[in-house]
């Protein structure tokens, strides 16, 4: 049968469209026209932009690399747009193509950048690295001789990637252990997966974390909730869409199709003009009709999660708990050019189904003044029960509840990677963690002494010591007298003092930020989420709501 609803879904947010460079002979042609006319402006800018580039490339002091200046060339016009309209090289537009494919060649290593080395910080279960025996916290020294140990995170892509079946050799440094390690490791079709975890994570109450709208969310995400149906009756389902940065369009169209009613719009599109609009529908029956629903969003949801979030709140589909998003409402299509580069640029904005633009930062006042949001900041909106909803700046959940903050001296020592630091020291001398493993006082005390000799070492400390000792420096530098100089010291001595202090007033929170580093040390990503998944304050609230029964969840949806 031929389904209208289908073919609206099939306008991918990545239209792929070849371009055809026009080179521009007799611009002199167009003079004759008002100045005013925006045409006469666009082929005047050509013409001018070209004659810049020509006299410096031909004519200026030194030689200047073409490629290079043209390319700050583009990055400066793009600058003064969005941060999402942007200029791809090569390397670049690869990432456009994982989104789009879901795998890619590899090793199964996540890397970043750790007391100045390059270090892995995460490895994928059952691929190479893996079953090789990399280890989350080893520095790489190099790759087929490469040395990389100091080198920018994106310069290990040429290295790491490459088609399946293909071997490389790369060394290692470990913690406790002297010598380097090398292993051989084979290049494989790595499936990126969307949703790395779910199950049941207690009685009655199913689990889905989404981490990426790639081409292949919406089929996991089917899969995930027949396995909890297989499970038996269930009281409800949390999705799970903290910081989850989005991704395509018609994923997270997909996505919301799984709970939405067949036919449901989903998401708007609107452009500069009608051939960028579009009303995306659902298409499907959803599979989970019915089951109470709670979909968790903070901060670090955009785009495409903020789609799925958006349209279940404007239907009343279910309860939106965490924190507010991040308001990225801008629709992105990428246009191939000339030479394997990829301009990926800004052609629309999303609407929920209620109406509401995402968008929360308005880039047209931001330019000239004029507002984006000037037509609609008039309009009330409202859910389909009744509900107000605010007018744009991300999704405000119905039910706000933020995770226990972590204290300013913690998130230091985090961003210091202290924690990182002492759970790699404290894994490499053990084979395995044991099933009953706890941090126990014994470890805390550990930790204590490796944080105050790592900052004693360092020079760092808590965000007032830090002060204080920049204050030092200035007066030193700018001749105060020696009784001046003598006072910030004692201050400072007094504030080191105060560390092993803080150390102790943050316990718990540094307890559940050490369990969880060093756990991931030794356990799968599985294992690895359902431990993490205790101690987290919004799933335990939203295990409560799905509990209580249809009093407070219908409350929440009910409530005008």
């Amino acid at each position: 049968m031929n389904n209208p609803l289908r073919r609206s879904l099939r306008v991918p947010v990545f239209v792929i469209i070849p371009v055809t460079v026009l080179v521009v002979v007799a611009v002199t042609a167009f003079r004759w026209k008002d100045e005013n006319d925006y045409y006469f402006k666009v082929n005047k800018g050509l013409e001018t932009f070209g004659q810049v580039y020509r006299e410096v490339t031909q004519n200026y002091v030194d030689q200047v690399d073409p490629e290079t200046f043209i390319n700050a060339g583009i990055d400066g016009m793009l600058k003064t747009l969005d941060p999402y309209t942007s200029y791809l090289r090569r390397k670049d537009a690869a990432d456009i193509d994982l989104l789009t494919s879901g795998t890619y060649g590899g090793i199964g290593i996540t890397v970043g950048i750790r007391d100045s080395a390059v270090t892995i910080v995460d490895v994928v279960d059952g691929y190479s690295a893996q079953r090789e025996g990399v280890r989350i916290g080893d520095k790489i020294k190099s790759i087929n001789g490469a040395q990389l140990l100091h080198s920018p995170v994106d310069a290990l892509r040429e290295y790491t990637r490459g088609e399946p079946g293909t071997t490389l050799q790369m060394t290692v440094l470990r913690d406790g252990v002297a010598d380097s390690l090398t292993f051989t490791l084979t290049r494989e079709n790595i499936k990126v997966r969307s949703i790395p975890y779910s199950g049941r994570i207690i009685d009655g109450v199913g689990y889905i974390k989404l981490e990426r709208f790639s081409s292949n969310a919406g089929d996991e995400l089917r899969n995930a909730l027949l396995d909890l149906k297989q499970q038996g009756a269930f009281k409800g389902v949390i999705l799970d869409l903290r910081d989850n940065p989005g991704g395509l369009l018609e994923s997270a169209v997909d996505v919301g199709s799984k709970f939405l009613p067949y036919g449901s719009v989903i998401v708007t599109t609107r452009g500069r003009d009608s051939s960028e609009d579009h009303i995306y529908r659902s298409d499907e029956e959803p599979i989970a009709a019915g089951v109470p629903l709670v979909v968790l969003i903070n901060g670090g949801s955009a785009s495409a999660s903020e789609i799925v979030a958006g349209a279940i709140q404007d239907l009343d589909a279910g309860v939106i708990l965490g924190s507010r998003s991040y308001g990225k409402g801008l629709v992105q299509s990428v246009r191939r050019l000339p030479y394997d580069a990829t301009l990926k640029i800004t052609t629309a904005r999303y609407y929920t189904p209620s109406g509401r633009s995402i968008q929360k930062i308005d880039y047209l006042m931001q330019r000239s003044g004029t507002s984006s949001f000037a037509a609609d900041s008039a309009n009330r909106y409202r859910t389909a029960a009744g509900r107000e909803l605010t007018f744009h700046g991300g999704i405000i959940p119905d039910t706000v509840v933020d995770l226990s903050a972590a204290t300013d001296f913690v998130d230091e020592l985090r961003d210091a990677s202290i924690f990182f630091n002492f759970a790699t020291r404290y894994a490499a001398g053990l084979r395995s963690l044991p099933e009953d493993f706890a941090v126990d006082n014994t470890l805390i005390k550990q930790f204590e002494d490796f944080t105050l000799e790592n900052l004693q070492r360092t020079g760092s400390g808590s965000a007032s010591l830090a002060r204080v000792n920049d204050l030092y420096a200035s007066a030193k530098k700018e001749g105060y007298n020696s009784d001046m100089l003598r006072k910030i010291d004692g201050i400072r001595t007094d504030l080191s003092g105060e560390e092993r202090n803080l150390l102790r007033d943050h316990r718990d929170e540094i307890r559940r930020e050490l369990y969880n580093e060093i756990v991931n040390r030794f356990r799968g990503q599985h294992e690895r989420m359902e431990a993490m998944l205790r101690n987290d304050d919004q799933i335990q609230a939203a295990v409560g709501l799905l509990r209580s029964g249809r009093r407070e969840y219908g409350r929440l949806l009910s409530s005008r």
